[in-house]
């Protein structure tokens, strides 16, 4: 499973947490279904890369209508 982050707003609804002064935003159809998510940041090199991992795994859950890129 993986999730992407895009650079958006907020819409009506979406649950969202600031964290070090960064809005996290996400649809609560996905917090429903996955229960939430840790966001973790490390250094590769001198790029700072993300991971995001949903609190339960869900076996073909989610699927690309949750990916803005797919639709």
């Amino acid at each position: 499973m993986s999730f992407i982050l895009v650079l958006d707003g907020s819409k009506e609804g979406d649950v969202s947490e600031v964290i070090d002064g960064i809005k996290f935003v996400v649809e609560p159809e996905l917090v429903d279904l996955f229960g939430g998510f840790t966001i973790k940041s490390f250094r590769s090199g001198e790029v700072i890369k993300l991971t995001i991992t949903p609190d339960k795994q869900v076996e073909n859950g989610g699927g690309c209508s949750t990916c803005p890129s797919c639709g």
